[in-house]
């Protein structure tokens, strides 16, 4: 036994030590990219990069606080923590990545610099300051109240067909804990996290409220992909729990399209709430085997593959064709 933990841990250090060293070299990369384009002078300095920031770095807590959460809730015939990590390995990769800045890293090289961009255009809309000078126990609410609207219409718009592809990878998984919150296509984060961004923007919220804010909606995310005890009723009229969202993973179709959001009022006004008297047994992943393999960033470009595929399939209905031979007879 103890020398099938040893294997165990020595298989986790590796890991952990192989996302810093990425996410160090990508911070590194991006310093000197940024050095370039400014003109500044190259320093020793550069090396001694921390990639990511303290709001990502929040995800580790999160993660591991709800993860105790859930194991502590299964009872006296759990099995131990650490035999089960192992196992998590695929999602551990994508949690760790977050927290180390390697999803924005990778999110930015897909995008082209798109979401950099966005990103600064974002920053410089017009705010409504008064917003973020009321008291905090204000401005939480309403910012959750916002943040939740914001992300059932995110939640949906990756459910349609152009960007399914890049959705399934997090819905791949059949085994639902903690951390599958955070097994997200780098482009995903762009597509779902910037409308939301835009709804925000203007709003003004003061930085300690959207803190908050991040801690208690990564919170509800990680307890919602986990097993742990919800109290139906609350799923039912209130809050999105595992209940709830294992709905939403089911591999049957018809549940795939539905519970979208973290309020129940968005589904239930929507017309997308669902929640059947088998919820907790219902079977989750996806039918297409193309995304998931069990190694991440293997999926990560081969989702990339799929999802353009999509969309070159979906441009000849929507745009007329244009041929060579036409445009030379127009010419003449």
């Amino acid at each position: 036994m103890p020398q099938i933990v040893l294997k165990d841990m020595a298989m986790l250090l590796k890991l952990v030590a192989g996302v810093a060293g990425l996410a160090w070299a990508g911070a590194i990369a991006l310093e000197c990219a940024r050095h370039l384009w400014s003109g500044e002078a190259f320093g020793w300095a550069i090396l001694v990069t921390i990639p990511g920031n303290l709001i990502s770095l929040l995800l580790l807590p999160i993660m591991a606080g709800v993860m105790l959460f859930d194991w502590w809730a299964q009872g006296p015939s759990r099995p131990s923590l650490l035999s089960s990590l192992p196992a998590r390995r695929y999602d551990l990769f994508f949690v760790l990545a977050e927290a180390t800045g390697i999803i924005s890293l990778l999110t930015l090289a897909f995008t082209f610099g798109l979401s950099a961009w966005a990103g600064s255009i974002i920053a410089g809309f017009p705010a409504w300051r008064a917003l973020g000078e009321t008291p905090l126990w204000m401005q939480v609410p309403l910012a959750y109240l916002v943040a939740s609207f914001g992300t059932y219409w995110a939640h949906r718009l990756m459910h349609t067909s152009l960007l399914w592809p890049l959705h399934a990878m997090h819905h791949a998984t059949e085994d639902l804990t903690a951390l599958s919150d955070c097994r997200e296509h780098p482009l995903e984060s762009f597509f779902k996290g910037t409308p939301v961004a835009v709804l925000f923007a203007p709003l003004g919220f003061h930085p300690d409220a959207i803190l908050l804010l991040i801690v208690i909606g990564r919170s509800q995310a990680a307890l919602a992909h986990s097993s742990a005890p919800f109290p139906l009723w609350l799923e039912r009229w209130v809050l999105m729990g595992p209940a709830m969202h294992r709905v939403h993973h089911a591999i049957a179709i018809e549940h795939r399209d539905r519970n979208f959001g973290i309020l129940v009022i968005w589904d239930r006004l929507f017309g997308t709430f669902s929640l059947p008297a088998n919820a907790r047994t219902l079977r989750t992943g996806v039918d297409d085997a193309r995304c998931y393999t069990g190694r991440p960033m293997h999926d990560v470009i081969a989702v990339i593959g799929l999802w353009l595929a999509t969309l070159r399939d979906a441009l000849p209905a929507r745009l007329p064709r244009v041929s060579l031979r036409s445009l030379s007879s127009a010419a003449n």
